[in-house]
C-alpha cells in the first residue's frame, strides 16, 4: 500500500511572541546524529532540516531546530495534538497515538536535545502495529551536541543538500511539523488513507549517511578503547576497597591504607557524591576529601575516582538546585563538568580512573527513558574531562549481577562509551543469601570479559560475605578469593584492575548509616526495616579482616597470592 502524505495541523498565527520566534538551525551548529536512511520527502514546515520516509512500514522521520527552549518548545506540540484528540501515552520522551485517514492508528515519539540556543526536535511516526521501538531509540541516542565521526553534519548541512525538500516560508514562526507532531502554524490537511489493495512503495536510493535502521539490525559490540592498561604479560593492577578497623578516625585511616600497600594493593577506590562536596551551589568544602587523597597519596595507592551522579537505584545527591534536571539540562552539564575539573585539579596526581556513576544500570533499568540522556551527559562530561587530562581513563561502573539477572545487558551495550568498563561483581541469590559456589566467582568474572568484548574493563568491586545470616562462611569466601586470583592470573591485558571489598568489616552502626545511602527517606526500602538490617548485614561482612582487625582464612590466601 502507498503511504499516506501526513501533514496534520492547524494555523495558529497568534503565536508572534519572540520567545516563540523560530529559524532553521545555521551552518555552525553544534549538533549531530544519524538519520535514518529513508527516502527523502519535501516538507512545508520552515523549521524543518531533514524529512524521510519509509514506504513498507509506512513510517516518518522529521528533524525541525528552533530558537526556543525545549520545555516550551515540546509543551507547545504535546498541547496541539491533544487539541487535535491524539492520545498522550508518556512524557519522557513525548509519545502519543492519533487517528489518520479515520481508520488508520499511528504512533509517534518525539525527543528534543536543546545545543547552542536552539532546541532540535526528532519524530518517528509509524502506523501503529509496524512501530519500530529499536530504530527510533537508535535515531534518538545517536543525538548530541558536538560532531563525532560516524554522525550526521550539522543539521544545517543536510539542510541545504536537502533545501527543496525544504522550502522556508518568509516571517513564519513555529514549532515541528512531523506526522502526528504536527506545527501548529502549517496548513490543515487530513492524509489519505493508505490504499489496502495496492503493494507498498519501494524506498528510493538511499543516502550515503549510516542509517539508524541498519544499526538497530545489528549486534552491538562495542567499540575498543584506549585506556591506561597494563602491557601484554602482565597481570592487571590488584586493588582492594580500604575500609578502617574499629571505625574511622585519623590512625584507622592511615593504618588501613598502609596495610593495603603493603599487602600488595596497587589501587583502590575512592566514591564521593557531588553533594558530598557542593551542597549549594558554589560553595565547596573539600576538606573531607582532601584529607582521605593526602591519606591515599602518602599510602601510595592509585585511585579509581567514583562520582555517583546515579548511586545504584537511585540518583546521586547533588547540589540542590539541580537535584531534579535532567540529564541533558545544559546547566547540569556545565555544573558538574565544572565540579569534575575541580576535582581532578586537586586530585589528579593520584587518580588514574575516573567513574561518572555507581553501578548505572541498576537505576537506569527503573528508568529506560534516561538511558539516551544519561549517554549525552556522560560524553559531554567525558570529553571535557579528556581535552584536559587525556591520561585519565573515563567510564562509569555496571553492576554484573543486575545485567544478568535482569536481562539489562541493552543498557551496558548503549553506554559502553568511555575509554573502560567497570563492573561490580557480588555473587548472591535472593535476599542477598549466598547459596552458589565460590567458584562461580571465576565463571562470572569470564562472563564478563565475554560481554566487554575487545574493549577495556575494570572489577571495581568483587567480593563474598561471611554472614551466617546470609549464608555466609569464612571458609566459601577464602574460595571465593581463591577463585578471584585465579582469575586474574589469566585475565586479558585489557582487564586494568580487579579489586576485592572490603578491607574490613564494618561496624553495625556505620553499615546501617551507609545502606541509608542507597535510598530515599520515605521510599519502599527506607520503609522495609527487615530489608534494610539484611541490606546492612549484607555491607557489613564483606571485609577480608574482622573489623577488630583481626584477620580472617581470606586474608591468609590474599596476602599469599597478591605478591
Amino acid at each position: 500500500m502507498k503511504a499516506p502524505v501526513i501533514v496534520l495541523m492547524a494555523s495558529m498565527a497568534a503565536l508572534t511572541a519572540a520567545s516563540s520566534r523560530a529559524a532553521a538551525a545555521d551552518a555552525g551548529s553544534a549538533f549531530a546524529m544519524d538519520y535514518p536512511q529513508w527516502n527523502q520527502k519535501k516538507s512545508g514546515d520552515p523549521l524543518n532540516v531533514h524529512s524521510s520516509i519509509r514506504s513498507d512500514q509506512q513510517c516518518y522521520f522529521d528533524l525541525n531546530a528552533a530558537n526556543a527552549p525545549a520545555d516550551g518548545y515540546i509543551g507547545l506540540v504535546r498541547g496541539y495534538m491533544e487539541k487535535q484528540g491524539a492520545k498522550i501515552l508518556s512524557d519522557a520522551p513525548l509519545s502519543y497515538e492519533f487517528k489518520a485517514g479515520g481508520q488508520y492508528t499511528f504512533l509517534a515519539k518525539t525527543r528534543s536535545l536543546f545545543c547552542d540556543g536552539k532546541t532540535y526536535l526528532a519524530t518517528v511516526t509509524c502506523l501503529k502495529e509496524t512501530y519500530d521501538a529499536a530504530t527510533a531509540t537508535k535515531i534518538f541516542d545517536s543525538m548530541h551536541c558536538g560532531n563525532a565521526a560516524g554522525a550526521a553534519p550539522a543539521p544545517a548541512a543536510a539542510a541545504a543538500a536537502a533545501a527543496a525538500a525544504a522550502p522556508v516560508a518568509a516571517g513564519a514562526a513555529a514549532p515541528a511539523a512531523a506526522p502526528g507532531a504536527a506545527n501548529p502554524l502549517a496548513q490543515n490537511t487530513q492524509p489519505a488513507p493508505p490504499p489496502a489493495a495496492q503493494p507498498a512503495a519501494q524506498p528510493a536510493a538511499e543516502p550515503a549517511t549510516a542509517s539508524a535502521t541498519q544499526l538497530a539490525a545489528q549486534t552491538v559490540t562495542p567499540a575498543a578503547a584506549p585506556a591506561t592498561a597494563p602491557a601484554a604479560g602482565t597481570k592487571p593492577k590488584l586493588g582492594v576497597v580500604v575500609s578502617p578497623a574499629g571505625g574511622f578516625s585519623a590512625e584507622s585511616v592511615s593504618s588501613a591504607f598502609r596495610l593495603a600497600r603493603e599487602s600488595g594493593a596497587e589501587i583502590t577506590y575512592f566514591s564521593m557524591a557531588w553533594a558530598d562536596v557542593e551542597k549549594e551551589r558554589g560553595r565547596r568544602d573539600w576538606k573531607g576529601t582532601d584529607y582521605m587523597m593526602d591519606q591515599l597519596r602518602k599510602s601510595g595507592l592509585r585511585v579509581s575516582l567514583v562520582i555517583r551522579t546515579i548511586h545504584t537505584a537511585i540518583r546521586g545527591q547533588m547540589p540542590s538546585d539541580v537535584q531534579t534536571r535532567g540529564w541533558e539540562d545544559p546547566e547540569l552539564i556545565r555544573r558538574f563538568t565544572d565540579f569534575t575539573l575541580a576535582a581532578l585539579q586537586r586530585y589528579g596526581d593520584v587518580v588514574d580512573y575516573l567513574e561518572i556513576g555507581n553501578e548505572v544500570n541498576a537505576y537506569l533499568a527503573n528508568h529506560p527513558d534516561e538511558v539516551g540522556p544519561y549517554g549525552v551527559f556522560f560524553k559531554r562530561v567525558y570529553d571535557a574531562v579528556k581535552a584536559k587530562y587525556p591520561n585519565v581513563s573515563v567510564g562509569m561502573v555496571f553492576a554484573y549481577r543486575e545485567l544478568k539477572e535482569s536481562d539489562t545487558s541493552s543498557i551496558y551495550k548503549r553506554l559502553a562509551l568511555g575509554d573502560h568498563d567497570s563492573f561490580t561483581l557480588y555473587a548472591f541469590s535472593n535476599g542477598f543469601a549466598h547459596t552458589l559456589k565460590p567458584s562461580s566467582i571465576f565463571d562470572q568474572l569470564k562472563e564478563i570479559e565475554r560481554l566487554t568484548g575487545n574493549r577495556h574493563f575494570a572489577l571495581e568491586e568483587v567480593g563474598w560475605t561471611t554472614s551466617p545470616a546470609l549464608k555466609g562462611s569464612a571458609a566459601d569466601q577464602q574460595a571465593a578469593v581463591r577463585a578471584f586470583f585465579d582469575y586474574r592470573d589469566q585475565a586479558p591485558a585489557r582487564l586494568d584492575f580487579i579489586s576485592w571489598f572490603n578491607l574490613h568489616d564494618g561496624r553495625g552502626s556505620d553499615c546501617d548509616a551507609i545502606a541509608g545511602t542507597f535510598s530515599r527517606k520515605g521510599d519502599a526500602l527506607s520503609k522495609d526495616r527487615n530489608a534494610m538490617k539484611l541490606f546492612s548485614d549484607f555491607l557489613c561482612n564483606f571485609g577480608l579482616r574482622h573489623n577488630d582487625g583481626k584477620s580472617k582464612p581470606a586474608w591468609d590466601e590474599w596476602t599469599k597470592r597478591a605478591k
